[in-house]
């Protein structure tokens, strides 16, 4: 029994030698039940979507795409080469092909898709994969198809990372993808590709880093750095080239002799070790709007060489991020920056908690100096990069000031952003849905504070996507902090939050003046100061803010269980289009119960002070101020403890009556921790400083 069960061991060892030409591997392609042999192994063409158990070794030839819809899962997983063959053939007989999270290694061509045409529909995606010490990382072969995108994948120390030829190439996107330490060349492209896109690329410490010896590409939002050669090579026609980031080059871009119809547009050629723009004679290229210093035979329209020098945010090395530019490091401002198109600067990798990535404006401008056509965001964080801090920057004019996540449908969580010291204001348009000053999708744990955001618009029509908003909050989110802004003239709302963003904290904030913007005739959706729109914005603390001259409801709480105390909400007015000015408004049948209203002053409102939709709701409170109500007792009175006929007298912060030196310290101490409040206010400049303390002791001493 123990020989032959020996004995059937080494004939299974033999076996998948043979079948894997390696002893060490015991990886293969399963499709069905691996016991029944529905697997692949080295060399085989699959026929059937399949995925890898372990990592795969072979001589010759990986996996062979057969006819059909066909998905190979890498899980991870490796196929390792012997530096021949092809590590994924696709010889075009494949309709549907995808192939998601592998590692190829050491084949002469990692992954080869070649000779596609004809009238059949194909979609190829390879994506979430690694390729390296190849010859070739991947090779693309006169691909005539509806689709083919390369994104997220990570092409390195190979002879040629990607490598694009044909006469009949189409619609192939390189998106996202990092390409590196490639000897020969990052991306090589050769013959004809129409509708053909390298975007929001990371290529650098190549030989060349993009070769374009084709037409009919367009280049977009690359950031291509410290490569041996070019930055950019190009010898073709037909091609555009624009909001890239080209620098630390040997020669930033080189247009060959006989290229013709190349556009460069806001492209940022800085640094360059030999020249930032070389045209081999002029011609036939034109372009406006780029950044450098050196250029032959090349000059902007209507200026010579570039219009813009190379300032901007300067990257710890050295690299000179501006508009449309991917930002991947930390970087700080040297002067404005001017975007008349695009947006402004796009976050393009995550910090860390210990050396978070920060864009520091230096007390600079980022001005998009006016929307526009397309939508464009002045900051952007679009892939929910964590660990970001944008500090010290005014962003004016753009369509959104500031977006971190994308947009209600984008995936991904932003956790740990900071947005500090920085004015926005001036964005949106009041014709335009989703333009705001600041826009967060799916925060979590991130901080707003020290901000000034104003002036920011939007249009509405009823609807919680209304846009004019100072500050959005969209869920799903969590443990967000709103602290010590002022926000105001915005067009709909300073502060609104939807989508189930919970458990947030918004504290000294000043928030007057928002609501200017409502168009007549046309509803909106809990315009005015604060607003918890969702029905399940719940357990939200908003304290100590000073909410004033707001047409429509000072805090609209749509959510559940949210404490709202020792707050300042006067002066809510009524809109034209029919939304009412609240002091505070429990204003949903579907949520506003259970919610804790304590120590609040809600005075001189057009319309009712407290109003709660159901007095059956258990919303609740003690202590506050006001004149009206409608659904709501303070706990065992009826309305507000206090009338706002009684309140405390501006300066009396004690609340004993009388102006006394106490009631300075108190003043003094909120100076120090940033703390607001309107009666401690009373410079009027919107703010708790020294000064108020000095002014309530000469009350006290009755000067």
């Amino acid at each position: 029994m123990i020989k032959s069960t020996v004995g059937q061991i080494l004939l299974a060892t033999s076996l998948l030698i043979l079948l894997t030409g390696s002893a060490g591997a015991s990886g293969v392609c399963v499709w069905g039940d691996i016991d029944a042999g529905e697997f692949y192994v080295c060399g085989d063409t699959v026929t059937k979507s399949c995925t890898l158990n372990d990592t795969m070794a072979c001589k010759g030839d990986g996996l062979i795409i057969g006819s059909g819809q066909i998905r190979i899962y890498g899980e991870g997983y490796c196929i390792k080469g012997d530096g021949t063959g092809t590590g994924i053939y696709n010889p075009g007989s494949s309709t549907f092909f995808e192939l998601h999270d592998l590692r190829i290694k050491n084949f002469e061509t990692g992954i080869k898709l070649r000779h596609v045409t004809g009238t059949t529909i194909y979609n190829y995606l390879i994506d979430n994969s690694t390729v390296h010490n190849s010859t070739t990382g991947i090779e693309i072969d006169d691909l005539d198809l509806r689709m083919c995108i390369i994104e997220q994948c990570e092409f390195h120390h190979n002879c040629q990372g990607i490598y694009v030829h044909g006469e009949n190439g189409t619609h192939i996107r390189i998106i996202n993808n990092k390409v590196h330490d490639n000897t020969v060349s990052g991306i090589h492209s050769e013959g004809i590709c129409a509708d053909c896109n390298i975007e929001y690329n990371v290529i650098s410490k190549n030989g060349r880093g993009i070769d374009l010896n084709a037409s009919q590409w367009t280049l977009d939002h690359n950031l291509v750095t410290n490569n041996a050669g070019s930055g950019i090579h190009v010898n073709g026609g037909d091609t555009i080239i624009r909001y890239n980031t080209v620098g630390n080059n040997n020669e930033g871009i080189h247009i060959a002799e006989g290229s013709k119809d190349i556009t460069l547009k806001i492209n940022t050629f800085c640094d360059n070790k030999e020249r930032d723009v070389f045209v081999d004679s002029m011609g036939n290229v034109s372009g406006d709007e780029n950044a450098c210093e050196i250029t032959e035979n090349y000059n902007d329209a209507g200026t010579s060489g570039c219009t813009y020098h190379c300032t901007g945010c300067i990257g710890e090395s050295g690299i000179v991020h501006r508009c449309g530019g991917i930002v991947t490091e930390s970087c700080t401002f040297n002067a404005n920056i001017i975007c008349p198109e695009g947006d402004g600067l796009i976050v393009w990798a995550s910090g860390t908690e210990e050396a978070p990535l920060v864009i520091d404006g230096a007390e600079h401008a980022i001005d998009g100096i006016t929307p526009g056509d397309s939508l464009r965001t002045g900051i952007y964080n679009p892939n929910a990069h964590d660990y970001v801090t944008i500090k010290n920057i005014e962003v004016a004019h753009f369509h959104n000031g500031i977006n971190l996540g994308s947009s209600p449908g984008s995936s991904g969580i932003v956790e740990h952003n900071v947005i500090d010291n920085c004015k926005v204001h001036d964005n949106g348009e009041s014709d335009a849905f989703y333009t705001h000053g600041i826009a967060t999708y799916h925060a979590k744990n991130c901080n707003i504070t020290h901000c000034e955001i104003y002036n920011n618009t939007g249009t509405g029509c009823g609807s919680c996507e209304d846009g004019g908003r100072g500050l959005l909050l969209y869920g799903p989110g969590d443990h967000n902090n709103v602290t010590h802004n002022r926000i105001y003239g915005n067009g709909m709302v300073g502060i609104y939050s939807k989508m189930m963003s919970q458990h947030n904290y918004v504290a000294h904030n000043d928030v007057y003046g928002n609501g200017k913007y409502i168009p007549e005739g046309v509803g909106t959706y809990a315009p005015g100061g604060i607003a918890l729109a969702c029905k399940l914005t719940n357990y939200w603390i908003v304290e100590h803010n000073n909410i004033t001259n707001n047409i429509g409801s000072g805090i609209y709480i749509g959510g559940s269980y949210n404490i709202i105390r020792y707050n300042d909400i006067k002066d809510s007015k009524n809109a034209p289009a029919g939304e009412v000015g609240y002091g505070i408004n429990g204003g949903r049948s579907d949520g506003s119960h259970d919610n804790e209203i304590y120590k609040n002053t809600v005075c001189e409102n057009e319309d009712i002070d407290i109003r709660i939709w159901s007095s059956g709701a258990g919303n609740h409170g003690n202590e506050n101020t006001c004149d009206t109500t409608h659904n709501y007792d303070d706990d065992g009175t009826t309305g507000c403890t206090y009338s706002c006929g009684t309140q405390t007298p501006e300066g009396d912060l004690n609340g004993d009556g009388v102006i006394t030196p106490a009631d300075a310290v108190i003043a003094l101490e909120m100076a120090v921790s940033g703390e607001y409040s309107e009666d401690a206010d009373v410079s009027g400049d919107h703010k708790v400083t020294s000064l108020d303390a000095l002014m309530i002791m000469q009350w006290a001493a009755g000067l």
